[in-house]
């Protein structure tokens, strides 16, 4: 990534705009968001959709390789206000060091999150969705369940260097936590 998306990144953060970010070598290429916070390897970004905040995403700063935040931007952002949609930090605070301070942060939420492993290619990603079980040294395991709600028997070991973006307190995640049995 280029100096200057940082730059734009932390600009774009210190003036709490809205902004649409693409990212390289992930299978969604662009979307909209509030940037947070920016470490030095990872960003934290409010997702927006469809006039509605839902949910947080950790991307790698790597994976970012534009940053627009221009008319368009600032006019979506009056409407966000104009309906007293605005950006908030997530309810625990994050760690943005590396993806294993990530989890550990958001390990201590007790919450379900999502994991992805994106590779550009739909039919190669790796979406998880379930609780960090353990943190290792260079790896997670990681007790998923899959879409009719079933716990997998065994946890998924997951190595942080194939992690691309880790999702939490969103809608998705929250409507099927209450419907889960305890695995």
């Amino acid at each position: 990534m280029i100096t200057t998306a940082i730059e734009k990144l932390q600009t774009v953060q210190a003036k709490r705009q809205y902004a649409r970010i693409a990212r390289s070598g992930v299978s969604q290429s662009a979307d909209y968001h509030f940037v947070l916070d920016v470490g030095p390897k990872l960003v934290l970004l409010q997702d927006e959709s469809s006039f509605r905040l839902d949910g947080y995403s950790i991307v790698n700063l790597a994976d970012v390789t534009a940053v627009r935040s221009g008319r368009l931007e600032r006019f979506s952002e009056r409407m966000l206000k104009g309906e007293k949609i605005r950006p908030a930090l997530p309810p625990v605070r994050v760690d943005l060091t590396d993806w294993r301070t990530v989890l550990k942060s958001l390990q201590t939420s007790g919450k379900n999150l999502i994991i992805e492993c994106e590779t550009g290619d739909e039919d190669l990603d790796e979406f998880y969705i379930g609780r960090i079980e353990k943190l290792n040294k260079a790896t997670v395991s990681f007790r998923h369940f899959d879409a009719l709600g079933q716990w997998d028997d065994e946890p998924t070991t997951i190595r942080f260097r194939d992690i691309t973006r880790v999702r939490f307190d969103e809608r998705y995640i929250e409507v099927y936590s209450k419907h889960l049995k305890t695995p």
